[in-house]
């Protein structure tokens, strides 16, 4: 996935959030993408990504964004946006896998989860 993802995302020039809405045995439902925006943010609504997650009977959810600076480490709004989207998803029962940030930097991503940040 992180493979995937570095390839299609590495080298945008703008910042852009995608969703990866999985069923209960993690297999991918769907692929999003749920905004686009500058060079160094775009929009996320919790709300929206709960209701398609919900619309799509998924019961997982990964989001995804990229940092077109290349620079990996996690802002304060991506710290901020990842505890909304981890209250929301709990309140309606959705497993909140991971938010990952893919840049250009050595190791090519930041895990939330594995970072401990969720």
């Amino acid at each position: 996935l992180i493979n995937y993802l570095k390839l299609v995302m590495a080298t945008r020039e703008t910042e852009q959030c995608r969703v990866i809405y999985l069923s209960n045995d993690n297999k991918i439902i769907a692929e999003e993408v749920i905004s686009e925006g500058l060079e160094d943010q775009t929009a996320v609504y919790p709300r929206m990504i709960m209701r398609k997650a919900m619309e799509r009977y998924a019961t997982g959810i990964i989001v995804v964004h990229n940092h077109p600076t290349g620079q990996l480490r996690p802002s304060n709004p991506d710290i901020a946006i990842t505890r909304k989207l981890a209250a929301a998803a709990d309140t309606l029962d959705i497993r909140f896998l991971d938010h990952v940030i893919i840049g250009m930097e050595e190791a090519g991503y930041f895990s939330f989860r594995e970072n401990g940040m969720i």
